[in-house]
């Protein structure tokens, strides 16, 4: 998302046809990621009996999202020295959401990769993050 955003507002700054070319295979890569990455994340959010109205909602906003693009450089028109620099920072302003969104999404699947897999919930611990407290074993104290 940052290598797009930067190729975008680059191409603000210059005239020259080949290091057009340049930014706009950084940016294409760039998207291609963040395009494989979201139908990867979006269909792993969902489990089975809501997947298909997750990935509906998902291609819907994508294609509305599709569309503002062409509208949103037409409004910025009249800013013509502007018009990258603004479609750039937009992409800088989704960071925190996309940012917030996935550390919320890890927590979650951590927690339940611990319920299913009744992993520890320390390295000195030898009982499971599972298991009620009163079973669990107490924490073995070194020798030297």
């Amino acid at each position: 998302m940052i290598a797009a955003a930067l190729a975008t507002i680059a191409m603000q700054f210059t005239m020259n046809l080949w290091l057009w070319a340049a930014l706009r295979v950084a940016f294409g890569a760039a998207l291609m990621l963040l395009f494989t990455i979201g139908e990867a994340w979006v269909t792993q959010l969902a489990d089975d009996s809501t997947r298909g109205r997750v990935v509906a909602i998902y291609a819907t906003n994508f294609t509305l999202f599709q569309m503002t693009g062409p509208v949103l450089v037409s409004a910025v028109g009249g800013l013509p020295s502007m018009r990258f620099a603004v479609c750039g920072a937009i992409f800088l302003l989704a960071l925190p959401a996309l940012a917030s969104s996935t550390a919320i999404r890890t927590r979650s699947l951590r927690k339940q990769a611990n319920t299913v897999t009744g992993a520890r919930c320390c390295r000195a611990c030898r009982h499971s993050s599972s298991a009620p407290v009163s079973s669990r074993s107490s924490i073995p104290s070194r020798s030297r």
